[in-house]
């Protein structure tokens, strides 16, 4: 008797150990879905935080989106602004914010400078003045082309002389009128030659994009991967199941490896959680190249920052 309850148990601990391993198995699956699933929402998160914190596009040339500038002066500065633009001149933009969201302000002025493309592409003559309330600050964003002319000191004068009073009163227009005064009387005459400023530094700026593109395209690749992975592990835990269901079934068993047509549904599975185990056991930092620069629109031309500029 106790021969026999020996061999019993002996024939019943491989169909326990294989039913262990298809749970292992399909619970290992369900937490690395779970992961993937958790990271695609982290990245999703992040993406919508991006595009929440990003530059408005373009419509201006004062860019007033703190709305602290009286709208007559704003209306002037614009034309004054659009028609410099429109003589081949640098591009000159002013914009407001509530205040700073990127940790610095000279982090908002290149971003928003990158976002718009300000200037002329190929001359990076760009020039963005950005005003935050909250902080009370200004800054002077230049383009490549436009370093050695409007520097880090002039800019720097400009701000102090011709703005500082104006922005510790909160007195926002005339904050503007200066600092675009003090700019055009340095760059309002200047016409950038083609191609002026550090150019070459954009190609780094290409590089980076296609590496950029080509880890998230990687990343997805991986993801429809696992998730391939996943569901063929699924289906397969299924059919152990539903196989190990008809062959315990008395009288069906015998049919179903006698029949030509569902014969494979008795054989070996890779994984059988009631029974047997089949498998054997071996083995302007961005690209300026763009030519779309009209001289009618307010938008920017394409022009190049590298995060030069000046602010108090």
């Amino acid at each position: 008797m106790s021969k026999t309850v020996a061999r019993t148990r002996a024939g019943a601990r491989p169909g326990i150990s294989q039913k262990r391993k298809a749970q292992a198995i399909f619970l290992g699956a369900l937490l690395l879905f779970a992961a993937m699933i958790g990271i695609i929402r982290y990245l999703k998160s992040q993406q919508e935080a991006e595009r929440a914190s990003a530059p408005p596009k373009m419509t201006s040339y004062v860019m007033d989106e703190a709305h602290l500038i009286d709208s007559g002066v704003r209306a002037q500065l614009n034309e004054r602004l659009r028609a410099l633009y429109r003589a081949d001149g640098p591009q000159v933009v002013v914009a407001t914010i509530a205040g700073v969201t990127k940790g610095s302000i000279a982090e908002d002025a290149i971003a928003h400078a990158r976002a718009w493309r300000i200037g002329h592409a190929g001359r990076n003559d760009g020039v963005l003045l950005l005003i935050a309330a909250n902080e009370r600050k200004a800054r002077i964003e230049v383009g490549y082309g436009l370093e050695g002319v409007l520097t880090d000191a002039v800019s720097r004068l400009i701000i102090q002389n011709r703005m500082e009073r104006h922005l510790q009163a909160r007195e926002w227009t005339q904050a503007a009128a200066g600092g675009v005064d003090g700019v055009l009387d340095v760059v309002g005459k200047i016409v950038v030659a083609p191609n002026a400023g550090r150019v070459p530094e954009s190609q780094d700026s290409l590089l980076w994009t296609v590496v950029v593109f080509a880890g998230k395209g990687l990343l997805v690749v991986v993801f429809v991967s696992v998730m391939a992975l996943f569901f063929i592990v699924l289906a397969m835990v299924a059919l152990s199941i539903l196989q190990t269901i008809l062959l315990a079934i008395p009288g069906v068993g015998p049919r179903i490896k006698a029949s030509p047509r569902w014969s494979w549904l008795a054989r070996p599975l890779p994984v059988r959680p009631g029974g047997g185990s089949s498998s054997s056991d071996s083995g302007s930092d961005w690209s300026s190249s763009s030519s779309s620069s009209s001289s009618s629109g307010d938008s920017g031309g394409g022009g190049d920052f590298g995060g030069g500029g000046s602010n108090d």
